[in-house]
């Protein structure tokens, strides 16, 4: 059983959250408001939510900003290749 548990508020920023279970090696933690009163667990699978995108679309956005970032001195965004060719979503 764990001695020492990190708990976070509320109103906890993501970063945060992810540090501090980084560092503490932690996969969940509680969330407390007050005297210390459990209003709910936050866990690694919470904090990947945030990511809607697959694998493959974060690679090629990864890589089209290196592009960008490398090749023209820009971060600008440009449309995925799909869209540019008329066979994405607008």
């Amino acid at each position: 059983m764990t001695k020492k548990v990190i708990a976070f508020s509320p109103d906890a920023g993501f970063k945060e959250i992810a540090t501090y279970m980084e560092r503490w090696k932690v996969s969940a933690a509680p969330v407390v408001e007050g005297e210390g009163h459990v209003v709910g667990v936050v866990s690694e699978a919470d904090l990947l939510k945030v990511f809607p995108r697959s694998d493959d679309e974060l690679a090629e956005e990864i890589r089209c900003d290196v592009v960008l970032l490398l090749f023209l001195g820009s971060r600008r965004r440009i449309a995925p290749p799909q869209q540019r060719m008329g066979r994405g979503d607008p």
